[in-house]
């Protein structure tokens, strides 16, 4: 789904953290390492829902 990222100032596809580590090959817990080490843009809503801006994925995951 494509929402705005306040990060990149920009309307982005947006992942569920189990949809960013499929992408990226890696686990669940590792995108929240990520999200953590502000490494990967995400938002948040009230109750806890997180998604995760792909295109701040597609970076983080460059060599």
């Amino acid at each position: 789904m494509l929402l705005w990222c306040d990060d990149c100032l920009a309307n982005v596809q947006m992942f569920t953290p189990s949809q960013a580590a499929q992408v990226a090959g890696v686990t669940t817990r590792a995108i929240y390492r990520q999200i953590e080490q502000a490494r990967i843009h995400f938002i948040e809503d009230t109750s806890g829902f997180v998604l995760v801006c792909s295109r701040s994925l597609k970076v983080a995951l460059k060599p």
